[in-house]
């Protein structure tokens, strides 16, 4: 009975494996003979050749078999016959953070359409692993990286190296125009100022912001921008302007609970800028924990407009950026450098930033 058993068990086993060896086994000179089509139409519809003469009933009738069949593509065999992999790694600090979750979900989109697959690796905001993660994306038969990175400052021999190899990489959000990449950048400085100036003309004076900067980081960028925000309207940047913290809402919530029981509750801020979304739901978490009201007590503005902000129980003014053209914009130069027989000089595309008004800010009552 007992030998019954495991004989069982090892005829399933044994069928289990057969089945992924025969998925794993499948190519595309199979695909073609369930098909019923020729080996050039597989190839054709794989690698979605949309130029092709293929009809859009045989294309889909391939796809099908193939996904029917197990069908997974050889990446470093496609590399040997087209010179490619066909596959764009992506590099972001922090996947579960809502705006980087959408531009995963929209560069998936736009670069299926265009028969490329995302690779993607998160730095977790380490300067450290940033490096890390740039060198090993290499490793992972890709044809080229779009990334986001923390400093720009601290890549300059990666990028310098990639475009001599002629890599295609394509850096989103950089301050720089010298590098040797591709650059889409996202200008902060019409939707910080509109954000500073809302504040201001509802009477705050005592205006915070939560930097969530990455360890080691300098104070780049919308920190920089806040700066010069206080600085055009005549108001002080102390050591109480600025909160140094992690960048996910929990770090939100903590640090910005720490600052109110660490200073007096007359030196208190009546309004704060954080440096994304999920840092600013934090704040108003740890405000209604002090009893604040927003926005009678504190006003609240966060920055990247993510789709939860209009949907909070106080919907949260934001600034704003253009996600799909910024994303669309990184895709076509990637693959415009990648198809290209010549090597053109750097291009920068530059997106502005607007501030979105919701029911987080009001008039300061001191």
């Amino acid at each position: 009975m007992q030998s019954g058993c495991v004989y069982g068990i090892y005829k399933h086993v044994l069928s289990l494996y057969k089945h992924v060896l025969m998925k794993q086994s499948v190519n595309q000179a199979e695909i073609a003979r369930v098909s019923g089509v020729s080996r050039t139409a597989v190839s054709f519809a794989l690698n979605s050749r949309l130029r092709s003469r293929l009809r859009r009933e045989t294309r889909e009738q391939i796809l099908a078999v193939a996904q029917r069949l197990g069908y997974q593509p050889n990446r470093a065999a496609l590399a040997l016959r087209t010179g490619r992999f066909h596959a764009v790694g992506l590099v972001i600090p922090d996947v579960a953070n809502m705006y980087f979750a959408e531009m995963i979900q929209i560069f998936e989109q736009l670069l299926e359409a265009r028969g490329y697959d995302l690779v993607l690796e998160d730095t977790h905001a380490s300067l450290e692993r940033e490096k890390f993660c740039l060198e090993k994306m290499l490793a992972r038969q890709v044809d080229g990286i779009i990334c986001f990175l923390a400093d720009v400052f601290s890549h300059d021999e990666f990028f310098m190296r990639q475009w001599n190899a002629r890599k295609p990489v394509v850096f989103i959000g950089s301050e720089r125009s010298d590098l040797p990449v591709d650059a889409v950048d996202i200008d902060f400085a019409k939707g910080m100022a509109r954000a500073t100036d809302h504040l201001v003309d509802l009477g705050h004076r005592r205006i915070a912001f939560l930097c969530g900067l990455a360890a080691k980081q300098s104070d780049v960028g919308r920190v920089r921008l806040f700066k010069e925000g206080l600085e055009r309207h005549g108001l002080p940047v102390g050591e109480n302007s600025l909160i140094r913290c992690g960048h996910r809402m929990e770090d939100g919530f903590k640090a910005f609970g720490d600052y109110l029981r660490q200073i007096p509750s007359q030196n208190w801020p009546t309004a704060v800028m954080a440096l994304n979304d999920i840092m600013a739901i934090g704040v108003m978490r740890a405000a209604g924990e002090r009893d604040l009201r927003i926005p009678a007590d504190l006003s609240v503005i966060g920055v990247d407009n993510t789709p939860l902000a209009a949907y909070l129980p106080i919907p949260l003014t934001s600034v704003s950026q253009p996600c799909r053209e910024t994303a669309q914009q990184a895709v076509d130069y990637f693959l415009e450098r990648l198809e290209s027989k010549s090597w053109p000089p750097p291009r920068q595309k530059v997106f502005e930033t607007d501030l979105v008004i919701r029911q987080s800010t009001g008039r300061s009552k001191w």
